[in-house]
Formats: structure tokens, sequence, C-alpha cells
């Protein structure tokens, strides 16, 4: 068998989705697919692994990334791509659910709660988020990690860039803040868990 090419995008990290689904990923297509018709978010998309994956459902898709992953798609492909900052969201009308996975934690505490507020008024129905967990690996990298959760965004150390290919900026949660932050920007929480890598996912809805 062929060895898989993960690879970094970015300094953001090995883009593990356009490999293969993790257990969010599931959550959320399963879901779309008992709609009739849904429109899904797909945010900070990266290789569009998720966006495929799902726009087999016959959901429409809105990818989007700060990077160009528009060599990404191929004939036949109905996703649409748009090349964007997350913090500047162009207007998207007609979302019903939003996927946002390991892309919040590129975010200044401030910035994610600003993101996720706008997400509650963008998104109709559903959101399915992960950010990578303050006691993973990662976060056992992360140069400041003891600091209050509005001063924590900062580099992983040189031997975490190096081995996990993250030279971005990052602020990690724990379970307890990742909670209040979904709770603080208006989102009802129908699921929260810590996967055995220590990245939290949640599956939130409107109160």
């Amino acid at each position: 068998m062929a060895k898989k090419n993960y690879q970094s995008f970015n300094g953001c990290g090995i883009d593990i989705a356009e490999h293969r689904a993790d257990d969010l990923d599931d959550k959320a297509i399963s879901y779309l697919d008992t709609k009739e018709k849904a429109k899904v978010l797909d945010l900070g998309c990266g290789a569009l692994g998720f966006s495929k994956r799902v726009v087999s459902t016959e959901t429409k898709v809105v990818a989007i990334d700060v990077a160009d992953f528009s060599h990404k798609l191929t004939p036949g492909d109905t996703i649409q791509f748009i090349q964007a900052d997350v913090r500047q969201l162009p207007e998207i009308v007609g979302i019903t659910d939003t996927v946002c996975q390991r892309t919040l934690h590129y975010l200044r505490f401030n910035e994610a709660l600003t993101l996720l507020k706008q997400l509650y008024v963008m998104t109709d129905d559903r959101l399915f988020i992960s950010v990578s967990g303050l006691s993973s690996y990662i976060g056992e990298c992360l140069i400041k990690k003891e600091q209050n959760i509005e001063d924590r965004f900062s580099d992983l150390s040189a031997e975490g860039q190096l081995k996990f290919g993250i030279t971005s900026p990052v602020c990690l949660y724990s379970e307890e803040e990742f909670r209040d932050l979904l709770i603080q920007a208006g989102w009802q929480i129908d699921e929260l868990w810590m996967s055995a890598f220590k990245n939290i996912k949640a599956v939130c809805s409107h109160r």
C-alpha cells in the first residue's frame, strides 16, 4: 500500500482531512445527509478533503481558506471555493450548517469569539467545530501555555514547529475554556468531547 503524503500547508499543520474523515466529520456528513436541502460552510477547508466528501450527499458546499486551494477542484465539482481570511468573511447567504475543523486555534481569543458570534448569525442550524487542546502534544510545545487565554496566542517551540509543521502562532484551549467560549458566543452545546489526541470537538446548535 502506498504511503500517504501528509502535508503541512502554510504553516498550519498536517491536513489530516485531505486523507481521512474523523468522528466529527462523520457526524456532520450523517446529519447533512438527513436534510432535503443543505448548504454547508467548510471554514478553513484546507485541501478540500471534507468538502469533497460531503458534496457526495448532494449538499451544496462553500469552502473558505486563506490559501488558494482552487487547484484542488476537479471537473464536475460543485464546490464553491472562496479564498478569504476567516477574520474577514465575505457575506454568504443560505448557510444551514458550518464545519470548522482545526482552524479556530489560529486566531487570538478575541478574534475567535468574534468569528463564533458571526457564525451564529450566518448559520441557520448546526456548528461542527474542533480545536487542538491545551493538554495535547501540540499544547506541550506552546511557548505561552501558562498564560491566560487572552494572552496565550504564541508560537510553538522550534522542536514543536518541526514536529507538527505548525509555524503559525496558535491559541489552544482547555475543555472548560472551549466550552465557555462557545457559550459566550451564543451557541448551545449539544455534544462536546476530547479525542484520544486531546483535540476538543463539539456539535452546537442555536438556543
